[in-house]
């Protein structure tokens, strides 16, 4: 009766097509019950509130042919409210979105992995830089952006931290050699942070820094202070034999 605002007595004297508008499905429903084997039928419909505001619910038919005081077959609807199941799941599709769309403002790759390395999160940064799409990502390991080698050792450094609790990857930032979807490869930093859920269980969060801009600089300064220490610092053929032919000069006066 709370839940279609009537009271019992109000209900009692009301045919059901006035709180479901659904009913001649339900009748339909019945009258197959009632010259079979099944004895109840569940599914979602729309109910009608006495205030005229619509909303879902779970109706449950069931059908007693032996119900006492009654010749004919009774049948007994059970009706489950879905409005607060549907708010619920509106509120994690409103926080799913907001977390999705945080993580998309970063300008660096980011991913969210569960304790098997499968990606649960993944950002828009990250599938520019490795050339997925963010359907190709979810629910893969995170070895797929991994060269051969360092995918191994990636996966070894997880399992060995969830049975000993020995930090390897975890809160520190370590160089690999990534691959993009195309199969090309190039130098990446890579950071792993860890949260803990309610449930007990964790989710590691991985930061991506591409490092091939860098070892790029790297090069170009270390060729540059070879040039500089070959130039002022390393004495030339000619200055050697002219100190040479000099010093035998002296050596002969």
């Amino acid at each position: 009766a709370h839940m279609f605002g009537y009271s019992q007595e109000e209900l009692s004297e009301m045919n059901i097509s006035s709180i479901c508008p659904v009913v001649r499905d339900i009748q339909k429903i019945a009258q197959c019950m009632n010259g079979s084997a099944m004895k109840h039928h569940e599914q979602k419909t729309t109910a009608l509130h006495k205030s005229g505001r619509s909303f879902n619910v779970d109706v449950c038919l069931s059908l007693n042919n032996s119900f006492a005081g009654s010749e004919e077959p009774v049948y007994f609807a059970h009706f489950k409210d879905l409005s607060a199941f549907e708010d619920h799941e509106t509120e994690l599709e409103h926080k799913d979105n907001l977390c999705q769309a945080m993580c998309n403002a970063s300008f660096d790759p980011m991913f969210s992995i569960d304790q098997t390395g499968t990606i649960l999160v993944v950002n828009d940064a990250a599938c520019s830089m490795f050339g997925y799409s963010r359907e190709e990502f979810i629910n893969k390991n995170i070895s797929m952006i991994c060269n051969e080698k360092d995918s191994q050792s990636h996966d070894k450094y997880m399992e060995r931290y969830l049975r000993t609790g020995k930090r390897r990857v975890i809160g520190i930032k370590r160089p690999l050699v990534a691959r993009r979807k195309d199969g090309s490869e190039f130098h990446i930093e890579l950071g792993v942070s860890e949260v803990n859920l309610p449930d007990g269980k964790k989710v590691f969060c991985g930061y991506v820094r591409d490092r091939t801009q860098e070892r790029l600089d790297k090069q170009m300064i270390r060729r540059r202070d070879a040039v500089i220490k070959d130039e002022f610092f390393t004495p030339k053929k000619e200055d050697v034999r002219g100190a040479m032919k000099r010093n035998l000069e002296r050596a002969t006066q």
